[in-house]
C-alpha cells in the first residue's frame, strides 16, 4: 500500500543520510520475504538497487515505482537510478551478525518459509544494524 511505501522511503531516506549503502528488510506477513537495498551516492545522486525475495513482491515494488521516486523527490533526494530484481532463487546470502548461506531450489515453498522465519527471528534482536521488519 501507499503508506507501506511511505514508511519504507522514509527510513531509506534516514539510512541514506546516515551513510548506509545497504539495508535488509523482513516485510510481514511472511510469504513477502524481504527486500535487501542496495545504495550507492554518486555526486549527489542516488542509485538503488532492490532485490525482492518474491514475485510478489517484486510486482508490487514494480507497481510503485513512480511512488517510491516521488516520494524521495519530495525528500529532497535526487534519483540517478533505481532497478529492481528478483532475488537468485538458487542461493541466497543474509547478514546476521555474520554470514551464512543458504541452499534453495525453487518450489519448496514449506522449507523456504521456514527459512524466513528462521531468518526473522534472528533479525529481530539486529535492528540497529540495518535491518528494518515491516508490517504490510
Amino acid at each position: 500500500s501507499k503508506s507501506q511505501m511511505d514508511f519504507i522511503v522514509s527510513n531509506l531516506v534516514g539510512q541514506i543520510k546516515s551513510g548506509i549503502s545497504s539495508l535488509e528488510i523482513n516485510l510481514k506477513p511472511e510469504y513477502l520475504g524481504k527486500l535487501k537495498l542496495l545504495l550507492q551516492m554518486n555526486e549527489g545522486a542516488l542509485s538503488i538497487r532492490i532485490i525482492a525475495h518474491t514475485g510478489e513482491t517484486l510486482n508490487l515494488l514494480n507497481s510503485n515505482l513512480h511512488n517510491i521516486k516521488e516520494n524521495l523527490d519530495q525528500q529532497g533526494i535526487r534519483l540517478n537510478a533505481m532497478s529492481v530484481d528478483l532475488a537468485n532463487q538458487e542461493k541466497q546470502e543474509s547478514q546476521t551478525g555474520g554470514r551464512y548461506r543458504e541452499e534453495r531450489k525453487p518450489g519448496n515453498l514449506l522449507r523456504d518459509q521456514e527459512s524466513y522465519d528462521s531468518i526473522g527471528s534472528r533479525e529481530q534482536s539486529s535492528l540497529g544494524s540495518g535491518i528494518l521488519n515491516i508490517l504490510a
